[in-house]
């Protein structure tokens, strides 16, 4: 959009998280077998659920059951309870594997980018000036 000013930060991966009592059926399944499964998506709009049923592709792949959850935590506990499967960003989903709570299935990641969007008309505010200076300084070191 012409009004919004977008920075990109940094590239977010997002592995396909499983409960580890589902591992023996799921983790060397064919995509229609996970696919079958509960999801848990966060609901609309956001960019999760958009990540998420773009791993379906067509309408008519869509899952059957779809439980929602609003917070990031939520939906890892969800996968770590048994509830469902999800996209998970990778580095939660690594403490979760390693925990032995969760396991990923290995055919698929998902990678999007996180940005920082403010309003074209305040990039000279010496507010936002401020916090995209910082912003570049913190994400730059942390991508370097």
């Amino acid at each position: 959009e012409s009004d919004l000013c977008c920075i990109p930060l940094r590239d977010i991966v997002y592995r396909v998280a499983m409960p580890a009592a589902w591992a023996d059926d799921l983790l060397d399944a064919p995509w229609e077998a996970v696919a079958r499964r509960p999801w848990i998506v966060a609901p609309e709009p956001s960019t999760h659920r958009r990540l998420v049923m773009g791993l379906f592709g067509e309408p008519a792949l869509q899952p059957d059951r779809i439980i929602e959850a609003d917070n990031e935590s939520v939906i890892n506990n969800l996968v770590e309870s048994g509830v469902g499967i999800s996209l998970i960003r990778d580095e939660i989903v690594t403490q979760s594997v390693d925990a032995g709570h969760s396991v990923v299935w290995p055919s698929t990641q998902v990678t999007t980018k996180l940005w920082l969007v403010h309003a074209a008309d305040r990039e000279t505010d010496p507010l936002v000036m401020a916090l995209v200076a910082v912003l570049r300084e913190i994400w730059h070191a942390e991508s370097g």
